[in-house]
């Protein structure tokens, strides 16, 4: 893309949601996308800014409309406590084993793209 990330973030804040379409009007101005109208993209890609820095990776159906409508119930949610780690009690309950099997297919979708985009931190992890 004919975009420079780096200065493109700078501009934007976090809670940008694009809802506001004058905002949205100056950035496009600040930061032209290079292109005119929509690029379709049908094949996996690397989508890279005007210097080479990686914008996002596109990889189509390797997130399917199952793994991507499946939520967790509110009452079976996992809470981490990272100042005092120990089982969350929703693990030692009725419900453990769903909700393990119900995160195993994305925890290892998330750890084989943290391995081909950051393989260093992949690394550090095991």
């Amino acid at each position: 893309m004919q975009v420079d990330i780096a200065r493109y973030s700078k501009l934007i804040f976090p809670k940008d949601t694009r809802h506001n379409e004058e905002r949205e009007e100056k950035l496009l101005q600040r930061c032209p996308s290079g292109h005119e109208g929509t690029m379709l993209i049908d094949k996996p890609a690397t989508i890279v800014d005007v210097y080479g820095a990686i914008i996002a990776w596109y990889l189509p159906d390797a997130l399917t409309n199952a793994t991507q409508g499946h939520e967790v119930g509110s009452d079976e949610m996992v809470m981490l406590n990272l100042l005092d780690p120990e089982v969350s009690a929703s693990l030692k309950g009725p419900s453990s084993e769903k909700i393990l099997k119900s995160i195993a297919r994305p925890a290892a979708i998330a750890s084989a793209a943290l391995r081909v985009m950051h393989p260093e931190q992949y690394w550090a992890g095991l």
